[in-house]
């Protein structure tokens, strides 16, 4: 419809300027009558109307009657535009100076411009107007699918994954009586039936580690009553010892004087002997029990090593444990606590003791180092230790022996005073063949 008008346009200029009339306006009037056309105007190069459809605007400036409307600056050809907003085809055009009109205007390439507005019909409304519905209707379709996506998830996944983490909070707070309930045999009623289960082994479990620590608790007091008794006997026994001692030390001072006493010389030696011996072993048990601060001396591993077999020989005897000693170092001194040497020493000897039935091996190297200073090694030809339990040996607690015999500290306790003292500790075992225990030390030269 838009280029029909153009055309019919065209032809009436063409008509009405050949004639002798020049009727232009008339022309104008006749095209625009058409239900179709909503304006016709033509202006020259300066924007000023000389013709309309609607009079009112001849004379006038486009630009003031009609802004942004038309661009008369960059009119070069013919240019079509589509205006939504207002239901509207609009066409503007330049009126060239051809031929027949050279000889009424002279000069210029350009007489004037066309500009032509035709309303939609009605179909162009319908679709035009239809896709702007559609389009806010596709808006509204995709913020209500949108709610309703966030109302279907925090329903089905974010409500109950919020139920799950509260719970597990709980349950990291030492609550073990939580209970997730979920009627749907679903996704998520699968989780929580997952989740009541690993809370009622973990539950049982936790009884279990505090039933077992409780146990070893009483067992670790009884020890320390046991140990105290152990010290207050000893310091008696020791009293008594003394006695003997200085009684048996008379008599033998006797024996050189008196005739009738010398035959019984050689006995009072042998009380004497085993008194001190006696005193000896008090002595360490004594020593052992007190409470004392970490004093760091320096000590030689050579004498800790012989003051732990002493207390130990009795339990090497006992079980006809063959012990082999070798002492392969002229300087044998590190800084340290000497008592908690001879702590780590027993501690490592009475595991090999306990892990060797009757008729063992039990073998003590000390020797040089060149990347630490001084290596001492246990091994023993015992039970051994599995593979998988090597890492748990130095744990609180962690014990392989019967109840009534280990407490699981022994370990531990060697472990913290190597840390303390820079002392690198390692256990290689094997199952059935024995294990090793070797600690690298740091040498005190001064």
């Amino acid at each position: 419809m838009l280029d029909t008008t153009l055309d019919m346009l065209r032809y009436g200029l063409r008509i009405s300027m050949l004639s002798q009339d020049k009727n232009v306006q008339s022309v104008v009037d006749s095209i625009s009558s058409s239900e179709i056309v909503d304006h016709i105007r033509i202006f020259n190069s300066e924007g000023k109307v000389l013709y309309s459809s609607n009079h009112n605007e001849i004379n006038k400036n486009l630009a003031v009657i009609a802004p942004q409307h038309v661009n008369t600056k960059n009119i070069r050809q013919k240019n079509i535009r589509l205006v939504t907003e207002l239901g509207l085809y609009s066409v503007t055009e330049p009126i060239l100076n051809g031929k027949e009109c050279q000889s009424c205007h002279q000069s210029g390439e350009t007489i004037a411009y066309l500009d032509i507005d035709t309303d939609f019909t009605k179909a162009e409304t319908v679709f035009y107007t239809g896709s702007s519905h559609m389009f806010f209707l596709a808006i509204a379709g995709m913020i209500v699918l949108g709610i309703s996506i966030y109302l279907i998830f925090n329903y089905l996944i974010n409500r109950p994954l919020k139920k799950l983490i509260a719970a597990m909070d709980k349950v990291e707070t030492g609550n073990y009586d939580v209970q997730l309930f979920e009627k749907k045999q679903d996704e998520i009623g699968t989780v929580y039936n997952h989740f009541n289960n690993m809370i009622s082994k973990l539950k049982s479990s936790a009884e279990k580690i505090e039933e077992l620590h409780f146990e070893r608790l009483q067992r670790v007091n009884r020890l320390k009553t046991l140990g105290e008794l152990t010290s207050q006997m000893a310091h008696e026994i020791n009293n008594h010892t003394a006695i003997i001692m200085s009684r048996a030390d008379y008599l033998e001072l006797e024996s050189n004087r008196k005739m009738d006493l010398k035959d019984y010389s050689e006995d009072f030696n042998v009380i004497l002997d085993q008194t001190n011996k006696l005193s000896l072993i008090t002595g360490n048990i004594l020593r052992h029990s007190k409470k004392s601060k970490n004093i760091f001396e320096k000590v030689n591993l050579v004498d800790v090593i012989n003051r732990g077999i002493q207390l130990l020989n009795p339990s090497l005897k006992k079980k006809n444990i063959n012990f082999d000693l070798s002492l392969k170092v002229n300087n044998a001194f590190t800084l340290a606590d000497p008592l908690q040497m001879e702590q780590v020493l027993i501690n490592l000897v009475n595991n090999s003791i306990d892990a060797i039935e009757k008729n063992g091996q039990i073998k003590i190297e000390l020797s040089d180092n060149p990347d630490f200073g001084l290596q001492l090694s246990i091994a023993d030809n015992g039970c051994g230790i599995e593979k998988e339990n090597i890492s748990q040996i130095f744990s609180a607690f962690y014990t392989s022996k019967d109840q009534e015999k280990g407490t699981g500290l022994g370990l531990y306790i060697v472990k913290n005073i190597c840390d303390n003292h820079n002392i690198i500790i390692d256990c290689e075992s094997e199952p059935g063949k024995g294990t090793k225990f070797t600690l690298n030390f740091n040498r005190h030269e001064s």
